[in-house]
């Protein structure tokens, strides 16, 4: 970030992009009435349509809001964006072209109210620039990860979130094969969540927690045929073992 643009409290945004990411970004800016302009490739042919370079000429802030494999690429085929201060939102993309702030959320086809986008907490490669020198008029938490942990950071995230939401859609689909109501589930999340906010190190309930071999085989041998009984399995294996040096 130039020394011009640090210190100012009404920086100006290119958004690049047209997926879920820059809708979200675009609505949360327009929330906060922060002055941005989007370009996205979808739409450069329109008659209308601002080029690349007028969109970045008006802006102090380039957020490149492409899939992760697109990035580099693009930064480097347009020496325009090189004059300023460009960032992405991956949680796994180290590059010296752009610096990496990625919001810790889920984005979904629905846009969030402003109370919602403020509450998404970003973790940030370490500075300069930092995150109240790239967005001064967000308040949202931030937190610094050195570049060499992204890939694990980014696997945890892709874990817990991605992997949650597969087991949970099986879970729906299956339900409704047994002519269950797949929303009966709805109360057994929720607490999972809840029990999860209050202690997210307790070791929880269930047969695996409870070390019940009996149990988890019967459970085992219910997904028979079934590609998720690896997944049950890998589970299963992964909660026995022990952090290394730990007494059995």
């Amino acid at each position: 970030m130039s020394d011009t643009q640090a210190g100012k409290t009404n920086l100006v945004y290119a958004i690049l992009g047209d997926g879920r990411m820059a809708r979200h970004t675009k609505r949360y800016l327009e929330l906060l009435e922060v002055e941005h302009h989007v370009w996205a490739r979808s739409t450069a042919h329109h008659p209308s349509a601002p080029s690349l370079e007028e969109v970045v000429r008006q802006c102090d802030v380039v957020l490149v809001l492409l899939n992760e494999g697109a990035i580099v690429p693009f930064v480097e085929a347009h020496p325009s964006l090189h004059e300023k201060t460009v960032v992405h939102f991956s949680g796994s993309l180290v590059t010296d072209l752009a610096h990496g702030m990625h919001p810790l959320c889920l984005f979904g086809p629905a846009l969030l109210a402003a109370e919602a986008y403020q509450d998404i907490p970003f973790v940030c490669e370490p500075g300069p620039p930092t995150f109240h020198d790239v967005f001064p008029s967000l308040s949202n938490p931030f937190y610094v990860l050195q570049p060499e942990s992204k890939p694990l950071y980014h696997a945890l995230c892709v874990l817990a979130g991605n992997g949650s939401a597969i087991l949970w859609r099986k879970l729906f689909a299956e339900f409704e094969k047994l002519g269950l109501p797949g929303d009966i589930s709805l109360p057994y999340l929720q607490q999972t969540l809840r029990d999860l906010e209050q202690n997210p190190h307790a070791e929880g309930s269930g047969p695996i927690a409870r070390g019940d071999v009996g149990t988890i085989q019967t459970d085992l041998d219910g997904l028979e045929g079934d590609p998720f009984k690896a997944v049950l399995r890998a589970l299963v294996d992964a909660s026995t073992q022990r952090p290394s040096g730990e007494a059995p």
